[in-house]
């Protein structure tokens, strides 16, 4: 069967039954780029990435331009999908790669060879490559996706793995990206951006020397752009300029923890991967079961950095977002005015202001919800508890609605659904519901009471679903959603997935909370979503998918 995640990647890459079959060698084209692909006995391997070119010929003498003897590509060949095991050359082995497995009766090693490959129809502007690879040995399957946005000049990839063991096997890892490049160069400049809050998006590069490994990776398990972003460029030769010089950039689709990697191993080959992280353990596959990775993408630039970043956002525009070309609202929210100390008066006092300036919306932040005792006054109580507190707002959110309308403003409201706190309805009715580790004590973060809710769990899914659509339904003409996440993983287990299966937690939960915002999504197609987290912690292209807009800091 299919994960949810993987039928919406399916859906939203418009696969159709359709398909050509393709034999030796492909070119992958894009307006001003090329990926070459080429059949070696049984492996598909990638010979070119860069301008354009006219046949495959051409990318063959390129990709062996840099040859001198011996074995060219060392330890590995330039290969699709690298994986931990036999490059399928006599007396060799590849100890690196984006795909580790350790199968059923614990060989640790796969080996990979084409089980054929074809295009599938896709819509207008974009050619969709589909390479079937399976195990020499085992029933052990991936299915790996090019996918090139000819406008944009951006090639998005992604893998679907699957078996048919007789046991479950262990993924070590699992990456969406996983490519050996023919020799490009001798000397690369990875561009990456590190921050936290209220400093996101920090620029730093340096050189990645010959023999090198550089890791980036976030463990916040939600807050995917703090600590390092998911994307990079590199400069191919000498370092590169806004204007000038060879440049890749890349980025992963993925609002999780995940790991990038780039080695420049000793004969000049470079090593890519990106993909999720399964924190401290392996994912472990079910038998029939079909695991789909997130997207990663990639671009190419003769004419330095600043082209990358424009393909990038052409890509994203066209193809990430439901309405890319579309101005948004300007608006104002209410947490830097007020805080949690408001009435219904502060309120509309500041829809006169943001009127009086010219804007176009007006969104109420924290401290409109939970009742009682865990009414939301401050940081402390109420997360999770998603109804109104009509002690402070009386007349309800539906007439704040209805004071913006008639100043001719939009309305939006603030939620957080991924977390809760620990003084909550929700928490002391479902305690099992929250993040935990058996047998430790629970971790807390803001307020001494902030949790993180268990994703994996279809149950937390649907409760946060109702309340999310009691929520909207109550406001007529809600125009606007600001998502936020204010939290890490603190505690990195589930009491809904088995003692065997706690490692799957870092995957699992993404592809719930990207279940739940398409569900939202699909509902609501009309409100505007803004993917906030503590500041620009969820600026990823995975997140945009659902949103609207990312909020960049809280600087």
């Amino acid at each position: 069967m299919r994960t949810g995640w993987m039928a919406a990647l399916a859906a939203c890459a418009g696969w159709a039954a359709m398909a050509a079959p393709v034999d030796k060698a492909f070119l992958l084209q894009t307006k001003n780029t090329t990926m070459a692909f080429q059949k070696s006995g049984e492996t598909w391997l990638l010979v070119h990435y860069g301008p354009s070119l006219g046949a495959p010929d051409d990318a063959a003498a390129l990709a062996w331009n840099g040859w001198v003897g011996g074995n060219f590509f060392g330890h590995r060949k330039p290969a699709t999908y690298s994986v931990y095991g036999s490059d399928n050359t006599p007396g060799t082995m590849n100890k690196f790669g984006g795909l580790a497995v350790i199968h059923a009766d614990g060989v640790t090693s796969t080996e990979l060879v084409d089980a054929g490959a074809r295009t599938v129809e896709d819509q207008p502007g974009v050619t969709h490559l589909v390479l079937a690879l399976k195990d020499t040995v085992y029933p052990f399957f991936v299915t790996q996706h090019f996918r090139a946005c000819e406008a944009s000049d951006v090639i998005e990839t992604w893998v679907e793995i699957r078996h048919d063991e007789p046991a479950p096997v262990k993924l070590l890892r699992m990456d969406a990206l996983a490519l050996v490049f023919p020799l490009l160069a001798k000397q690369y400049h990875l561009l990456s951006l590190t921050g936290q809050w209220s400093s996101e998006g920090q620029l730093t590069e340096a050189p990645v020397a010959l023999g090198q490994t550089v890791s980036m990776t976030s463990r916040s398990g939600v807050r995917s752009a703090f600590g390092n972003n998911p994307a990079f460029m590199l400069s191919v030769g000498e370092r590169a300029t806004e204007t000038a010089g060879r440049v890749i950039g890349a980025a992963l689709a993925w609002s999780g923890a995940w790991n990038i990697a780039v080695q420049h191993d000793y004969v000049n080959a470079l090593a890519v991967n990106a993909g999720p992280d399964t924190g401290n353990g392996a994912y472990t596959l079910e038998a029939g079961r079909t695991l789909a990775t997130p997207k990663a993408v990639l671009t190419y630039s003769d004419a330095g950095k600043g082209q990358v970043s424009r393909n990038l956002h052409r890509w994203a525009r066209d193809h990430q977002l439901r309405d890319g070309r579309m101005l948004r609202p300007v608006l104002l929210n209410s947490w830097e005015g007020a805080y949690f100390d408001f009435t219904e008066q502060t309120l509309t006092d500041m829809m006169d202001g943001v009127k009086e300036l010219g804007g176009e919306m007006f969104v109420v932040d924290d401290g409109w919800f939970a009742k009682g005792k865990y009414a939301r006054d401050d940081d402390k109580r109420g997360l999770g508890d998603w109804v109104l507190n009509d002690k402070k707002l009386p007349r309800g959110l539906g007439a704040l609605a209805e004071e913006a309308k008639t100043r001719g403003l939009k309305f939006g409201i603030w939620v957080e659904p991924e977390m809760a706190n620990t003084t909550s309805e929700l928490v002391e009715r479902h305690p099992e519901w929250v993040l935990q580790e058996k047998s430790r004590p629970l971790r807390k973060g803001r307020g001494g009471t902030q949790v993180v809710l268990d994703m994996t769990n279809p149950a937390v899914r649907d409760n946060l679903f109702g309340q999310m659509d009691a929520l909207i339904t109550s406001i007529p003409g809600l125009a606007y959603i600001k998502w936020d996440a204010n939290a890490d993983f603190m505690n990195a287990g589930s009491t809904y997935l088995a003692a065997d299966r706690q490692p799957n937690l870092w995957f699992d939960y993404t592809a719930g909370l990207y279940d739940l915002l398409g569900r939202l999504h699909a509902k609501y197609p009309g409100i505007m979503m803004k993917a906030c987290s503590s500041g620009g912690a969820h600026m990823d292209y995975g997140f945009l998918r659902y949103a609207d807009e990312f909020w960049t800091s809280d600087n």
